[in-house]
């Protein structure tokens, strides 16, 4: 039994409400078989009402109550906002509480929000194309602060140091794609534009202090479904940052990672396969 007998002094309902109490006690079980008090402003049984108020029920509806309170309530949110920090900041005050909450949001993540986010990604189009509009402007955000460039920059020459033989094979495929792509049928007016633009680069670059790169309008290696030539009219000079943009715009628009297979796959060719 949850509740207390203490309105046993009072056996009927009258006589408590004339007495000004707030409990009587007659004896009999309500309908619920609980031999309990009741209350003298309702006639409900104590014992009933402590149930209720303990269960799944009551807790869902009370915690719907306090939402709706803390956003229609300014001071109602800072004080229970200010009550949960002071919490918090008393549990990972210790080591032992520290560990329990790491426990506790990896728990979250990986058993609760992780499948949560996955499932959006890969059934919500609107959703996934927004959280990968954020996780670009935060990377770029983030690409603009001073310490991170110079961290990059030295973990991008440590990496080329100790994948010298990787970076050789990434240069010779760009050679034989480049190579590929070169038509036979240019003539030497062509092959020289070709060379002054890439001086011109080399000046440009050197007066503005900005490095610039020759990008071709449409890429050498596409994909499956189309390739650019390495011609004259294919070519033109882009700042290095607008350049890299480009390129990663164009990635993200015909691939997605696939979150059952953890590959990169083509956007075409998941729409072709749905269309057919």
């Amino acid at each position: 039994m949850l509740s207390q007998i203490e309105g046993s002094q009072f056996p009927s309902r009258a006589e408590a409400k004339e007495a000004g109490a707030k409990r009587y006690f007659t004896g009999n079980s309500c309908p619920h078989g609980h031999i309990a008090d009741r209350f003298t402003s309702n006639g409900r049984c104590v014992e009933c009402a402590f149930v209720f108020a303990y269960s799944p029920t009551a807790r869902d509806a009370a915690n719907i109550r306090k939402r709706q309170r803390k956003t229609t309530d300014p001071e109602y949110r800072n004080k229970v906002n200010e009550t949960n920090l002071k919490s918090y900041h008393k549990k990972v005050s210790t080591s032992e509480g520290r560990k329990e909450e790491r426990e506790k949001t990896n728990r979250y993540w990986h058993e609760v929000h992780k499948p949560r986010v996955q499932n959006l990604m890969e059934h919500d189009k609107e959703y996934a194309n927004k959280q990968r509009e954020k996780a670009r402007r935060l990377a770029k955000e983030r690409r603009k602060r001073p310490e991170v460039k110079e961290q990059e920059k030295e973990i991008r020459k440590r990496y080329r140091q100790n994948n010298k033989a990787k970076y050789r094979y990434y240069k010779a495929m760009r050679r034989a794609r480049t190579y590929q792509a070169t038509p036979p049928w240019l003539n030497k007016e062509h092959k020289k534009a070709m060379r002054e633009l890439y001086e011109e680069r080399q000046e440009r670059s050197e007066a503005e202090g900005i490095e610039y790169h020759v990008d071709h309008i449409i890429p050498l290696a596409f994909y499956n479904n189309v390739c650019g030539l390495h011609v004259p009219w294919n070519l033109q000079l882009l700042r290095e940052e607008d350049h890299r943009v480009k390129t990663h715009t164009i990635e993200q628009t015909v691939k997605r990672k696939d979150f059952a297979t953890g590959k990169m796959v083509a956007i075409y060719e998941e729409e072709e396969a749905g269309g057919s």
